[in-house]
């Protein structure tokens, strides 16, 4: 049987798969499939090869797969199926890009890792009940709308236990829209009203490195009710692709920090400013005078 499949030059439509042969033989049986599809009667990809490599083509973004490889030996006798998943890559995220988190099933475990396809976490703690942390939250109560919100929790009471917490958004694709030509936009509230909630922008290369992290602007939410904030990434002058907000639990001045976060919204910086101070007045049935 063949061994040390691997995969290689994988990105979201194509990917490139070798391995070594099991003895002597030159000719190999393969198919190839989405992971939560393919079986061993799939005919449809299946085909042989006369080379220990494959370059995959025209595969589905975000999406498991497995490869089958099988040695076919010259006395026509085949070794067993060896099989080898991978992942593609996901596609940079298409801008304007708004995220709600409603198309997702929340939860109220901290335990439970949930968060929009295509994003990262990094969680610098040790705590086992928080490591789910940040997390889609389902409770309509502290979302801003809907029933979903981004949940953030940290303490300062157990040292370690509790970590730095990092939400990661999908890529951008920066050779089309550099970093430096978008914002970011989302509503921001308290856990609770004696809890700090404090949020740093900024924008990582490497979204398993924390020190690849570059801080554009810190927000705080005033108190338990929703507040719109807005960070410019027009000062942002590395090579980063992925917009990122970071709780510090470290630069909270109460013990304990929780934030929830919704209707995140990043865009192309406006051309002027947008107003501000909107005032209804002389309202009647029919007419308002917006000023």
């Amino acid at each position: 049987a063949v061994t040390n499949i691997q995969s290689s030059n994988v990105t979201a439509t194509e990917a490139d798969i070798t391995w070594d042969a099991g003895g002597s033989e030159s000719t190999w049986n393969y198919f190839y499939g989405p992971s939560d599809a393919v079986d061993m009667t799939m005919t449809y990809l299946s085909a042989i090869t006369n080379t220990n490599s494959l370059h995959l083509t025209g595969l589905t973004p975000n999406t498991n797969y497995t490869v089958f490889v099988q040695s076919y030996c010259d006395d026509g006798e085949t070794g067993a199926w060896m099989l080898y998943d991978f992942n593609t890559q996901c596609l940079p995220m298409q801008i304007p890009y708004y995220e709600t988190f409603e198309n997702y099933a929340g939860v109220t475990s901290y335990t439970d890792e949930v968060l929009p396809d295509c994003w990262h976490r990094i969680n610098t703690g040790s705590y086992s009940y928080y490591l789910g942390m940040p997390v889609i939250y389902g409770n309509g109560t502290y979302a801003q709308e809907g029933n979903n919100s981004l949940y953030f929790y940290s303490s300062q009471s157990l040292s370690t236990d509790y970590g730095n917490l990092y939400a990661i958004l999908p890529e951008v694709d920066a050779d089309v829209t550099p970093v430096n030509t978008l914002q970011i936009s989302f509503g921001i509230r308290k856990y609770l009203a004696s809890y700090d909630a404090n949020l740093v922008v900024g924008v990582m290369s490497d979204v398993n490195n924390i020190a690849t992290f570059v801080p554009m602007d810190t927000v705080q939410a005033a108190n338990t009710t929703y507040s719109d904030v807005t960070v410019s990434l027009a000062n942002y002058t590395g090579t980063g692709r992925y917009i990122t907000l970071f709780l510090d639990k470290n630069l909270s001045t109460t013990t304990t920090c929780g934030a929830y976060v919704d209707n995140i919204m990043v865009e192309t910086l406006p051309q002027c400013d947008a107003p501000t101070n909107l005032v209804v007045s002389n309202v009647s049935q029919t007419s308002a005078t917006l000023s």
